[in-house]
């Protein structure tokens, strides 16, 4: 199980050079194989099992297993957009068979499944914070969810392909101590993950250095013209900055122009210390790369008024939103541009622009801080009062 956790941590720092590679010599869609090649091949063994009798199948746990296939298949084809991303699925459901199979020396019955699962969710945590820390990577709590959605996966199918294993604790209740303070373990990484926000800076200097952070809470803005955006600024404030800094933001803007200094512009100007100005950029930026792709999807019509309808909406975000701004830059269509994208696009329906959409929205930081370390103080009395039990 170490092993196997060192190569998934080790790789990170190489991910970059690893996606490169394999895209150039075989196309990004060869990443989706790995894991559904893992999931073919574990369904050959099981059904070997049962055909020589070492593993028992009743109709509901057969259900039970294809259920979680469907569940793992269909979440290693959501991220065919990114399909480097699905290589998560198989190293956390491969994780969190090897944790099953360690921490059968510790809790059993029922409470294996919840350990394994508990710990590989605190793993996956571990990995987004290493990435975080590791230059050219992004920590996304997107990626905790398919971690830890792979490891509970892995568990279910344990369970309905084995059976509960053996209970070797001394007592059962001792095995829910261990859930318990596995529990309380990843509330408190969850907790410091929603709590490192900018704000962390005003107060521990040290953090200056970490350009990103694992926590920003935005709003959700829609609009009936426009339809769904997202900002770390509300209207009012983005009205207000957006009117006084337009020719300040304008300029820096005209400074970075072009594709080829745009990760020089992201490297220079982190969103969470300037959020009018580098929501701005990377918004032209979706704008000016789907413009050109339209551009050079002219024998594909369909594929093209894709292109065109993004690069549209993304202009009328700028247009509406950053109005100023773009007056005074150099990023304005032509007239002429504007017309020929727009009948690329044909008409379309409100636009949803994915750009700053990893921001927290959901809740206020004080409202789901409040809620984590709640449950942490709930589970860490639950983990006493159980503990305190045994010793009785």
């Amino acid at each position: 199980m170490a092993g196997w956790l060192l190569c998934i941590y080790g790789a990170i720092p190489l991910a970059r050079d690893i996606q490169e590679f394999v895209a150039v010599r075989g196309g990004q869609q060869l990443f989706l194989w790995p894991a559904l090649l893992g999931l073919g091949a574990a369904a050959a063994w099981l059904g070997r099992a049962a055909a020589r009798g070492t593993v028992s199948l009743s109709p509901v746990r057969a259900l039970v297993l294809l259920v979680v296939a469907g569940l793992f298949a269909g979440l290693v084809w959501s991220l065919r957009d990114n399909p480097e991303e699905s290589l998560h699925c198989l190293q956390y459901a491969v994780l969190g068979a090897l944790l099953f199979r360690a921490l059968r020396r510790h809790p059993g019955g029922q409470a294996l499944y919840w350990s394994a699962a508990l710990a590989g969710i605190g793993l996956g945590m571990v990995d987004e914070l290493i990435q975080w820390l590791v230059p050219d990577r992004t920590f996304d709590y997107r990626d905790i969810g398919i971690n830890g959605l792979s490891v509970v996966l892995a568990q279910v199918a344990i369970a309905a392909g084995s059976g509960p294993g053996p209970t070797v604790f001394a007592s059962p209740r001792t095995g829910w101590r261990t859930v318990l303070h596995l529990a309380a373990v990843d509330l408190l990484l969850l907790l410091f993950c929603l709590a490192n926000t900018p704000d962390l800076q005003r107060w521990l200097p040290s953090a200056v250095r970490f350009d990103e952070v694992t926590a920003e809470y935005g709003y959700r803005h829609c609009d009936q013209r426009l339809g769904v955006f997202f900002s770390r600024l509300d209207r009012v404030e983005l009205a207000r900055q957006e009117r006084e800094r337009a020719a300040e933001v304008a300029a820096v803007l005209d400074r970075y122009a072009g594709e080829e200094r745009y990760r020089a512009f992201l490297a220079t100007y982190p969103a969470n210390r300037d959020p009018l100005l580098v929501e701005a950029r990377v918004h032209l930026f979706r704008r000016d790369r789907y413009a050109f792709l339209a551009d050079q999807s002219r024998d594909d019509g369909n594929l093209r008024q894709r292109y065109a309808r993004i690069a549209v909406g993304e202009n009328l975000l700028m247009e509406t939103v950053f109005p100023a701004v773009l007056a005074h830059s150099g990023y304005r269509w032509p007239p002429a541009m504007r017309a020929t994208l727009q009948a690329w696009a044909g008409p379309a329906g409100p636009y949803r622009s994915p750009v700053s959409a990893d921001l927290i929205t959901v809740a206020s930081r004080p409202v789901l801080l409040t809620l984590v370390a709640g449950l942490l103080v709930l589970v860490s009395w639950g983990g006493r009062r159980v503990g305190r039990a045994k010793t009785r």
